[in-house]
């Protein structure tokens, strides 16, 4: 199930259209195994039938989870049950995200960070240090708070 989710993840489609996708072919595993006359049939463009035919994608996917698996990343999707409840009631949610640590936050008080997948160095540069000032300060009140109770 979770490379058919990096798999999507990897579809150069929106979000939007993800959705749809998963609704007409009733879920991922009949999206992912779907067949040219089956995509044709649903009456799909051919920019699109190309995308979700392209075996370079699903060849990236077998990739990506070996890295993931390597560096302990993980992918929730929009009906895990770690899915956010906050995410769930925005228009361009996300079909699926990464994730490198504890899931079981995911619906708790945070900040998230989303970005590009090639994103300039600069804005990289901008991100990490922001992290480490939230992540400074929320160290901070965490003691002041600890140390009172």
């Amino acid at each position: 199930m979770i490379e058919k989710y990096v798999w999507l993840s990897n579809l150069k489609i929106s979000n939007q259209t993800k959705f749809k996708l998963l609704k007409k072919f009733k879920g991922i595993d009949n999206l992912y195994n779907s067949s040219l006359d089956d995509l044709v049939e649903a009456n799909l463009n051919d920019n699109l039938i190309f995308k979700i035919l392209n075996k370079e994608t699903k060849i990236k996917a077998k990739k990506d989870i070996n890295y993931m698996n390597k560096h302990n990343i993980d992918i929730v999707y929009y009906n895990d049950k770690y899915y956010p409840e906050k995410l769930k009631n925005i228009n361009d949610k996300p079909v699926c995200f990464y994730i490198k640590g504890n899931k079981n936050i995911l619906d708790k008080e945070s900040v998230g960070i989303v970005g590009s997948r090639n994103a300039f160095k600069s804005s990289l540069d901008f991100t990490k240090e922001i992290s480490k000032r939230i992540s400074s300060k929320r160290n901070k009140y965490n003691k002041w708070f600890s140390k009172r109770n």
